[in-house]
């Protein structure tokens, strides 16, 4: 395990995918939950070394099927939410769970429950519900005023109803960008960002 750390590995990886094209692909056994933890057959991994591992061989195929690149083979990786999740670091800036930086943020969604969904580079990901609450605190109007309980609750009422005149407009302010939240259920993520969240064969 020790030379998982090292760039050679990930040189190896390329290697081995061309070496070996046809080794067959895993399914359920690696999963992603809703904190960026991961899960190899539900427990949890707790080891930096292949934690590292895999976030930095983490990638989507063509298809939208997540899966970390073992070798010359693709372990498909189950998504409790999204393909990311991302959290603010210690200077309030957005980093996706395999420790990469989040930019270009073009799109917010918030479901039935609460949870919020940024379409971004690298990849779709829920704000770990850790941070929600900060966030949430940066969220303001159309004329850039705070959002206080009453509208944001009257937003919030019917996650299917269409956003109207009667309703408020809400934006998250997030890294010098004001984004508007749309809303959505969450039986609709996977779908409406392009992702499988149970790859399959």
């Amino acid at each position: 395990m020790r030379n998982l750390r090292g760039s050679t590995v990930d040189e190896y990886l390329s290697r081995a995918v061309a070496k070996w094209p046809d080794v067959p692909a895993v399914h359920g056994w690696l999963a992603l939950d809703r904190r960026g933890r991961w899960l190899l057959r539900g427990s949890r991994v707790l080891n930096p070394a292949l934690i590292d591992y895999i976030s930095r061989n983490y990638r989507s195929d063509s298809q939208g099927r997540w899966f970390f690149q073992n070798g010359p083979q693709r372990v498909y990786v189950d998504l409790d939410c999204t393909p990311f999740v991302h959290s603010l670091d210690g200077n309030g800036r957005l980093i996706t769970h395999t420790g990469r930086p989040v930019s270009c943020v073009c799109n917010a969604w918030m479901d039935e429950t609460g949870s919020l969904i940024l379409e971004a580079e690298p990849g779709p990901g829920l704000v770990n519900d850790r941070d929600l609450a900060v966030l949430c605190e940066s969220l303001v109007d159309e004329k850039d005023r705070p959002v206080d309980d009453e509208a944001f609750l009257r937003w919030m009422a019917d996650a299917d109803t269409p956003l109207d005149a009667h309703l408020p407009k809400i934006r998250l302010a997030i890294q010098g960008a004001r984004i508007d939240i749309a809303r959505i259920h969450s039986s609709r993520i996977a779908d409406r960002l392009g992702f499988d969240p149970s790859p399959r064969p």
